[in-house]
């Protein structure tokens, strides 16, 4: 039953609106974020993959939403 439900929770995915892909892609080219299998990391400006942050923030994408769909609000230069 969770597989079926994991499967179709996939299959259902909202796709993500071409502006958040864009953002995405300025931000990997950028620096300021990295593109893994099912999520992304968002770093703050002047950080890079290897730097040291004294702050941080973890932020869990809906299920039936691409998590590439959230690029534009979490690219926000301040939290």
């Amino acid at each position: 039953l969770c597989i079926w439900i994991g499967h179709n929770c996939r299959k259902n995915r909202i796709d993500a609106y071409k502006t958040a892909v864009n953002t995405l892609t300025e931000c990997v080219n950028s620096g300021r974020a990295k593109r893994n299998h099912g999520y992304d990391i968002y770093f703050p400006p002047g950080c890079t993959i290897g730097s040291q942050v004294r702050k941080a923030m973890l932020f869990y994408p809906g299920a039936l939403v691409d998590h590439t769909a959230y690029a534009v609000m979490m690219s926000i230069k301040e939290f």
